[in-house]
């Protein structure tokens, strides 16, 4: 399976899981930030569906940015 073929979820959650795995302290790597992890993930974007990654990148970002608005 490819692009749309792949369920919704499945787009969705690769996403989510590698930003995970970039941004989480690994045995065989360290943590990324997220500057960094969203990089690889654009360097890596035909892995991704685009809009979606596109979603999560601009939700993730403004996220952040509510949190440390709050602290």
């Amino acid at each position: 399976m490819n692009g749309l073929e792949i369920p919704l979820a499945g787009r969705i959650t690769v996403i989510s899981d590698t930003y995970s795995a970039l941004t989480s302290n690994r045995l065989y790597s360290k943590a990324r930030s997220r500057d960094e992890a969203i990089g690889i993930m654009l360097q890596e974007k035909d892995k991704f569906d685009p809009q979606i990654l596109n979603y999560f990148i601009t939700n993730i970002t403004s996220e952040i940015e509510r949190s440390r608005q709050i602290i």
